[in-house]
Parts: structure tokens; C-alpha cells; sequence
């Protein structure tokens, strides 16, 4: 090595070394105004006992289904579809897509979601029935046995 590179090296391990130091952060303390500061009086006479209650805090909200034709479903967030139709049997998300499936012994309600744009909200644009085969059904009636799927759960 050449005493030009030596040299260089020397200096570039004495800056890093100075990059480096042992002395802690300074220590910032902040006094709160005195009108922020002062003590607040105790007006009640003896101690203050709060009573929790405890166990469930929210109730899940029983359906509403007073929906006579499934098209109102369309355009509804999937929470409002929820909110009139009870839990869904199964939800699938794909992408900007998303399906709810609603079922009962004799049909199977499909209600499907997209989201316009990235960040909005899921809107139903799309409602089908079917058998629990896989035959197309009138929604109607399959809407009618899903307030006897509601009622029941």
C-alpha cells in the first residue's frame, strides 16, 4: 500500500469514529402553565364510587328483514345488507370484489360487492338465487324463507 492510501484510510476511520459518540441525549423538561397546573377542588363529600357494569357492552342487532324484493339490497354497503339480512353464511373477498352468501335449507342467496375505486366503500350490484343444487331461483321466494333463517337464529 502506498503511504497516499494509508493516509486516506487513517483519515477515514478517524471521522467515522467521530460520528460515533458516548454522550446521552439532553434531557428536555417542559413546566405546565400555572393556570393548568393548579389543583382542582374536590366538591363531593366522601368518596367517589363508580359502579362497571359488566359482561356483553354491544349487542349484535337482531335483522330487520322487512325487505320484500331483493333489488333493494342493490347498491347497499355490505354493514346494511347485514343489517337487513342477519350474519352471512360465508363472505369471499376478491380484489374490488366481494360476495356474501346467505343460505337456508331450500336456497342460497348470493349478493355481490365491488368497490368503484380504491378506498370506497363495497356497494351490492348484484343479487342471484339459487337451489341448493345450483338451479336458478326466484329471489323473492328465496328472500321469503331467509325471514324464516332470521327468525331462527
Amino acid at each position: 500500500m502506498t503511504k497516499n492510501k494509508i493516509v486516506l484510510l487513517w483519515g477515514f476511520a478517524a471521522g467515522l469514529a467521530a460520528c460515533s459518540t458516548d454522550t446521552p441525549a439532553p434531557t428536555v423538561v417542559a413546566e405546565a402553565p400555572p393556570e393548568v397546573a393548579k389543583e382542582t377542588e374536590n366538591t363531593v363529600d366522601g368518596p367517589i364510587i363508580a359502579k362497571v357494569e359488566t359482561g356483553q357492552v354491544f349487542e349484535q342487532a337482531a335483522p330487520l328483514m322487512d325487505l320484500a324484493d331483493p333489488g333493494e339490497l342493490q347498491g347497499k354497503t355490505p354493514a346494511q345488507v347485514q343489517t337487513i339480512m342477519g350474519e352471512p353464511d360465508l363472505v369471499r373477498r376478491d380484489g374490488s370484489m366481494q360476495v356474501m352468501l346467505f343460505e337456508t335449507n331450500q336456497c342460497v342467496l348470493d349478493v355481490v360487492f365491488y368497490e368503484s375505486s380504491v378506498g370506497e366503500h363495497f356497494r351490492a350490484s348484484a343479487i342471484s338465487a339459487r337451489s341448493r343444487d345450483g338451479k336458478d331461483v326466484d329471489a323473492v321466494q328465496c328472500l321469503e324463507t331467509m325471514s324464516n333463517r332470521a327468525a331462527g337464529r
